[in-house]
């Protein structure tokens, strides 16, 4: 079984247990919002030039209609997979102080087999954990980065946990 190699933010999965997929739903939404966007536009057309408002608001509609269609396929058309379940994956990225480095690399070093330590979030920061974990908590993807050279490098190597493991890492996105 071959392995893909999926790449989000900073964090990078090499799993045979996770893939990347198209997400058919949100093609399938993409593709009506494409077809009503052309509608509006050859209506708006079609239009006779008296009703200028009319045909104006058409062909604003057609536009935010299409602008939308291609955002959603570019976008929003792919989804992760954790295999075994069939559970979609999220990704979430904490950011920490710099003082809490020593913790966040303590709690690494352990595999994350204790319960997490109370971590000050904020919006940005030093110091950040890549979480990608499955909807119903039987995966997660966890590595800890930091902020050097105006981007995020991973800092430490990423670390798969499955079934319970994942409790630990799941108390920090609540």
């Amino acid at each position: 079984m071959s392995t893909q190699t999926i790449q989000i933010s900073a964090i990078t999965i090499d799993n045979q247990r996770v893939i990347k997929t198209v997400d058919t739903k949100n093609i399938a939404i993409a593709a009506a919002i494409l077809i009503a966007s052309v509608i509006t536009i050859a209506v708006s057309s079609a239009i006779k030039f008296e009703s200028e408002t009319v045909t104006m608001a058409l062909l604003t509609a057609g536009g935010i209609f299409l602008v939308l269609s291609i955002y959603m396929m570019l976008n929003k058309s792919k989804k992760i997979i954790y295999k075994p379940t069939r559970s979609k994956v999220k990704h979430y990225a904490f950011h920490f102080a710099p003082t809490q480095r020593r913790e966040a690399e303590k709690w690494t070093s352990e595999g994350f087999k204790t319960p997490a330590p109370i971590f000050e979030k904020k919006e940005d920061g030093n110091i950040r954990f890549d979480i990608l974990i499955s909807n119903d908590c039987k995966f997660a993807a966890v590595q800890l980065s930091t902020y050097e050279n105006f981007c995020y490098n991973a800092y430490a190597p990423v670390f798969y946990l499955y079934n319970d493991e994942v409790k630990n890492i799941s108390t920090l996105i609540e």
